[in-house]
């Protein structure tokens, strides 16, 4: 909350003694030797108000403190009705005076009692907020601080912490702790009791480990011995298995010398086979290939006679569709119309069968009339003939008998 909000009201706020010992170090660093650090930003009247009213706030603080002591050391016998003073007031020099902010942040815990001094303390803060050259050494003052300086803070902090709660503790729980101490004490004796006896019993049974190590080293030797017997037979087996295995390669070597020469000669023999049959081959080959362009000269010319061949055939048989289609509606328009006419050509048709009859039936009656005429004169002509001849041969017998 910044300081152009608080106005006069009363935060409450539980805080660490480490901030007190800050905020306190912060206005005794501002008011040191008389307010000499703010005499260089502020009149004398002015930094003589700002000292008097931070020394107020740092004695009250002091007085404060000494109370709030007073009071939790008399907690070992009270109901423990507050933890903290009411009276205590602390504020975090850090948040009163930030770095990102050109208004200070402050956190104030105070009683009623005390308003008159927060009231003028919130003044003096006013003041000092004016003055851009005020925040600017404060803001400064952090990394002016020489770290052996931060070390001595950080432990001044944690032994006001660490008082502050051993002044905490009353008496139950300084006896629940004694007791606790007690059980730890006696746990502890019996810890060591048992550490006695694990002990004798790790004594006993490093002796039996020796005593087995001592069986397992003779066990050992024993082995090597048979190892060393086992190595020897090996290396001798092995030297045998050696002259064996060279007299078998010295045989082997021959051998293979002498299947090598013959597979140098069926290699020389194969060679000049395959030399002969490989001319053969390539004239065949070379024939072949002229009778395969031959061929495909041949083909390709057929191919294309064939392609000029079917495009005329394709022209003609694309007319002759054509003209299919036009004889095909031209039938189905005649269908239509026999279809039509069905009753009047079936009546026709009767007659032209009546008709037909009738035409054959007199044709047939003309024909079977001619060919009886052609009959009957045809056996006329042959009476005469047969008569004319016997007359004949009348006349040739008178002749002859006269």
């Amino acid at each position: 909350m910044s300081l152009g909000s608080v106005d006069s009201s009363i935060i409450h706020l539980k805080t660490e003694p480490n901030l007190n010992i800050e905020a306190e170090g912060l206005l005794e660093y501002l008011i040191h030797n008389d307010g000499l650090v703010l005499r260089s930003y502020l009149d004398d009247n002015t930094c003589s108000y700002v000292v008097e009213t931070c020394q107020r706030v740092l004695n009250a603080s002091t007085e404060k403190k000494k109370q709030s002591a007073i009071k939790i050391t008399s907690k070992e016998n009270s109901s423990q009705k507050s933890k903290e003073s009411d009276l205590e007031m602390t504020f975090d020099t850090r948040k009163q005076f930030s770095l990102s902010s050109p208004s200070w942040n402050s956190n104030i815990s105070t009683s009623k009692s005390s308003e008159r001094q927060n009231d003028a303390l919130n003044k003096v803060i006013y003041l000092l907020e004016d003055h851009e050259g005020i925040v600017t050494l404060i803001q400064n003052l952090d990394s002016e601080v020489t770290p052996p300086m931060k070390y001595f803070l950080k432990v001044l902090k944690n032994f006001v912490r660490l008082v502050t709660n051993q002044l905490q503790v009353n008496s139950i729980e300084d006896k629940n702790k004694e007791n606790y101490l007690r059980r730890v004490f006696e746990k502890n004796e019996l810890v060591k009791k048992e550490i006695e006896k694990l002990e004798e019993e790790m004594v006993v049974t490093k002796t039996d480990a020796n005593f087995c190590l001592i069986g397992r080293n003779v066990l050992i030797a024993r082995h090597k011995n048979k190892i060393e017997n086992v190595k020897k037979k090996s290396f001798e087996a092995i030297e045998k298995r050696i002259n064996q295995s060279e007299k078998g390669m010295v045989s082997d070597y021959k051998e293979s010398l002498i299947q090598q020469e013959r597979l140098k000669q069926d290699y020389e023999q194969t060679s000049e086979k395959y030399g002969i049959m490989l001319k053969d081959h390539l004239h065949l080959e070379k024939a072949l290939r002229a009778k395969r362009s031959k061929v495909e000269n041949q083909v390709l010319g057929w191919i294309q006679k064939f392609d000029l061949d079917i495009g005329e055939r394709q022209a003609e048989e694309e007319e002759i569709q054509a003209l299919l289609d036009k004889e095909i509606k031209l039938g189905n328009e005649i269908q239509n119309k026999l279809d039509e006419q069905e009753e009047e050509y079936d009546e026709l048709m009767q007659e032209k069968a009546e008709y037909e009859n009738e035409m054959l039936e007199k044709r047939l009656f003309q024909f079977i009339v001619n060919r009886s005429a052609r009959r009957i004169q045809r056996t006329f002509r042959l009476y005469k003939a047969r008569k004319l001849a016997k007359k004949l041969s009348k006349k040739t017998k008178k002749k002859k008998k006269k």
